[in-house]
């Protein structure tokens, strides 16, 4: 994820990478779970409101 804001300039401030799961309902896949998996984090001050 890339960001700007007022106070910084265009940066990367995390990298990660999803993980899907989707489940056999019968004859027809569907959905299940996403996980969101951080592996590096940037500077972040201006972008979230909660710690990770």
């Amino acid at each position: 994820m890339f960001q700007a804001t007022s106070v910084l300039p265009l940066q990367p401030i995390v990298m990660g990478r999803y993980e899907d799961r989707f489940v056999l309902d019968g004859d027809v896949w569907r959905f299940d779970e996403k996980s969101i998996l951080v592996d590096l984090m940037g500077n972040l001050s201006e972008h979230l409101n909660i710690q990770l």
